[in-house]
């Protein structure tokens, strides 16, 4: 069965994202689409199925489990950081992120390891945001002498989004003047940012897919 692209969108859940990262959903899914696709989707959705979803993550506890699996993933780019990163434009979201420091150690790590001499532009990203909600981040100095150099390669090299978002990470790292007075004002956009979802959905349907399971099969026998 062909199905449309437009209903996509419909079939991705929180348990189909972390699914896709390669870890154990608490239900079964069917879905079988690439993480890179479920991003696409999810970065399209109306903003209140998108909050939706985040929020989901966050009740059935994935997003711990998305944490503990970037810290020792040895993938270059693990697919876990990607996905924290599409949700990391909300305060409940990013809080948990920058209160753990294995996890911010983890990901500047993963930029000081990146094998690519392209831009990673995601791990860039999310660096940026965990710099700008937490500036006083301790980064041991060989490794910031390390991160400064690399982010100011990539930036001179490259163009477009990729040069903005490496130009971001640098100047936050190297504490530039502009980017220290922006921080203030992305942290409060950021943790003001109101979700337009309902708390306890995801738990409410899990318990009530987990009530329907238990019955027995067939009719009841007198």
């Amino acid at each position: 069965q062909i199905i449309p692209k437009m209903m996509y969108g419909s079939m991705i859940s929180a348990h189909t994202y972390v699914d896709a990262c390669g870890l154990k959903p608490l239900e079964p899914v069917s879905l079988g689409m690439p993480l890179d696709n479920q991003m696409g989707f999810f970065q399209r959705m109306p903003v209140p199925e998108r909050d939706q979803l985040a929020t989901d993550v966050l009740d059935l506890g994935y997003l711990a489990m998305l944490i503990d699996d970037a810290i020792v993933n040895q993938d270059p780019v693990p697919s876990s950081m990607r996905a924290i990163n599409t949700m990391a434009y909300r305060g409940d979201i990013i809080k948990p992120l920058v209160n753990n420091a294995a996890f911010v150690d983890a990901v500047i790590q993963k930029i000081l390891d990146y094998p690519g001499k392209d831009v990673a532009v995601e791990l860039c990203q999310l660096l940026s945001t965990l710099i700008a909600c937490n500036t006083s981040h301790p980064i041991k100095l060989e490794a910031k002498k390390e991160l400064v150099e690399k982010l100011k390669k990539w930036r001179s090299s490259a163009g477009g989004f990729a040069h903005e978002i490496s130009d971001r990470a640098f100047g936050l790292i190297s504490k530039r003047s502009d980017s220290m007075q922006m921080s203030p004002m992305i942290r409060k956009q950021l943790y003001a940012y109101v979700p337009r979802s309902k708390p306890g959905m995801a738990k409410a349907a899990s318990a009530a897919a987990a009530a329907v399971a238990s019955k027995p099969a067939g009719g009841v026998l007198l």
